[in-house]
C-alpha cells in the first residue's frame, strides 16, 4: 500500500508541476491584410484570413488580389479547360504544389511580370496578356481593374 501511494504522490506532484507552454497570441492583421480579408469574404472566397495574409505579402497585392478574384474566386484546386491550375490560372506551371497559396502567388506574380515585360513594362497591357489577346483579355483587364478599386 504503501508503494502505491509513494507512486500517486509522485503523479500527482509531477502532475501539478507540469505547465502549459503559453499559446502564441495570433498577432492582429495589418490594415491590408484586413482590406484583402474583408474584400475575400465580400466574393465568398474561401479561407480568407490566411488568403489574404499570403496575398498581402506580394509585390502587388490588390492587382493579385483581384487577379485571383477573377480567375477563380480564391478557389486553390481550381482547373481551367486549357489546364490552368492554381486560383491564379496558369497555364505553363513549373511545378510545386498548385493548391498552395504561397507558391501559386510566386508563380502567377513571374508569370504576370513576364506579360508585363513582354507589354513593355505597360501593367495594364501585362495584365491584359495574362488572360490572352483579343476582346475577352481586355475585358478581364477592366473587370480586374475595376476589382482592384474595390480593395
Amino acid at each position: 500500500m504503501r508503494g502505491r501511494l509513494t507512486l500517486l504522490a509522485a503523479v500527482l506532484f509531477l502532475g501539478s508541476c507540469h505547465q502549459e507552454a503559453p499559446r502564441k497570441q495570433a498577432r492582429p492583421l495589418t490594415e491590408l491584410e484586413t482590406r484583402l480579408a474583408k474584400f475575400i469574404i465580400m466574393h465568398r472566397g474561401p479561407d480568407p484570413v490566411n488568403t489574404a495574409i499570403i496575398l498581402a505579402r506580394a509585390k502587388r497585392p490588390r492587382l493579385m488580389t483581384a487577379i485571383a478574384c477573377v480567375e477563380t474566386r480564391f478557389g486553390p484546386g481550381a482547373c481551367g479547360k486549357a489546364g490552368e491550375v492554381s486560383m491564379f490560372q496558369v497555364l505553363r506551371w513549373p511545378g510545386g504544389n498548385p493548391r498552395d497559396t504561397g507558391w501559386a502567388l510566386k508563380v502567377a506574380e513571374q508569370h504576370l511580370e513576364e506579360k508585363i515585360k513582354d507589354a513593355k513594362g505597360n501593367l495594364w497591357n501585362g495584365v491584359q496578356r495574362y488572360n490572352g489577346r483579343g476582346r475577352e483579355a481586355r475585358l478581364y483587364r477592366e473587370r480586374v481593374r475595376v476589382l482592384m478599386g474595390e480593395i
